[in-house]
């Protein structure tokens, strides 16, 4: 199955995107959100520009 991941770069969101690779699905997309406040609780905000790299290397 083909699927898209909300993705962090956190260990958590990167550990979701191994299990389901390793569940043999595709993961086809990694979306990750920047919130236009800093402050926001609601995404994880540090390093989010870093997710492109990891999203590379996978």
């Amino acid at each position: 199955m083909e699927l898209a991941a909300l993705f962090s770069g956190g260990k958590d969101s990167t550990f979701a995107v191994y299990e389901a690779l390793k569940r043999g699905h595709k993961v086809k997309y990694l979306i990750s959100i920047v919130s236009r406040n800093p402050e926001s609780y609601m995404f994880h905000y540090p390093d989010i520009e870093y997710t492109r790299y990891q999203a590379e290397a996978m």
